[in-house]
C-alpha cells in the first residue's frame, strides 16, 4: 500500500508524499515544482478539552484551499492531526487544480501520525487512516490534464 507514496526520506519520484514538517526545510519546499500541491496540516487542543485541526494548500506559490475541522471534546491532538491531513487530501483531490498536479505533498508536525498515515493502522483513528490510505491510492488514477507542446490534452 505504501509503495505508491513516500516520506521525505524516500524517493522524490513518488507521486504522493507525506512528510514531517521539521524535515520539510526551505530547500525541500523550494525544490518542489510549481504545479505540485503542498498541504500543511496541524491539530491542537484547547484547555477546555476541545480539539480541532486545519489545513492549508498551496500550488505555484499561491494558497488555493484552507479548512478547519472542529472535533468533539476530549479527542486527542493525534486524532485532530489525522483528521486534518485527511480533510486536506480530500479537498485538494476534489479541487480543479488537482488535474494539473503530478505530485502532492502533505506536511505534518507529528511523526506518529505520519507513520500511521503510511501504514495499515490498528490503533486509534483507524477509520481515518483507512480512509486516507484508500484516497491516497486513488491519486494516480484521478483525472489529469497533461501539457504536450503547450496544449492541454
Amino acid at each position: 500500500m505504501g509503495s505508491r507514496w513516500t516520506t521525505a526520506a524516500g524517493s522524490s519520484t513518488q507521486p504522493l508524499h507525506v512528510e514531517v514538517n521539521y524535515l520539510t526545510t526551505a530547500a525541500i519546499v523550494k525544490s518542489i515544482p510549481d504545479n505540485d500541491i503542498i498541504i500543511y496540516s496541524d491539530g491542537s487542543k484547547l484547555e477546555n478539552g476541545q480539539t480541532g485541526g486545519g489545513f492549508v494548500s498551496f500550488q505555484a506559490g499561491s494558497q488555493f484551499l484552507r479548512g478547519s475541522i472542529p472535533l468533539r471534546p476530549n479527542k486527542e491532538v493525534f486524532d485532530a492531526e489525522a483528521e486534518a491531513a485527511l480533510a486536506g487530501l480530500e479537498a485538494a483531490m476534489a479541487h480543479s487544480t488537482a488535474q494539473h498536479a503530478p505530485n502532492l505533498w502533505i506536511c505534518l508536525d507529528n511523526l506518529e501520525v505520519t507513520i500511521q498515515l503510511l501504514s495499515s493502522s490498528i490503533g486509534f483513528s483507524q477509520t481515518v487512516f483507512k480512509s486516507f490510505n484508500i484516497l491516497a491510492d486513488t491519486w494516480l488514477s484521478r483525472r489529469r490534464l497533461l501539457q504536450i507542446e503547450g496544449r492541454a490534452v
